[in-house]
C-alpha cells in the first residue's frame, strides 16, 4: 500500500509542477496485481494503476469516484 502512495502521491506532485513522470512499468503491473486483483491492465501498467486510483479516464473507463485496494493478506498454497 506503501508503494501505490509513493507512485501515485509522486505522480500528483509532478503533475503540479508541470512535469511528467512514470515508474518502471514492472514496479505498477506488480501493484496492481497484488492490490487491484480484479483490475484488468488496459494500456499499460501505469495507466491502468492511475485510473484505478481515480486519477485517469479514459474514453472506455470514466474517472473512478469510489474505489478499495485488496488489503487482506494472501493466502498460502
Amino acid at each position: 500500500m506503501g508503494i501505490v502512495e509513493t507512485l501515485v502521491h509522486t505522480h500528483d506532485i509532478a503533475q503540479g509542477l508541470n512535469r511528467t513522470w512514470e515508474p518502471p512499468q514492472d514496479l505498477s503491473e506488480r501493484v496492481l496485481a497484488r492490490l487491484f486483483p480484479d483490475v484488468p491492465v488496459v494500456d499499460t501498467p501505469w495507466s491502468t494503476l492511475l485510473w484505478a486510483t481515480g486519477r485517469l479516464e479514459t474514453p472506455d473507463r470514466p474517472r473512478r469516484t469510489d474505489w478499495r485496494w485488496h488489503g487482506a493478506p494472501l493466502g498460502r498454497g
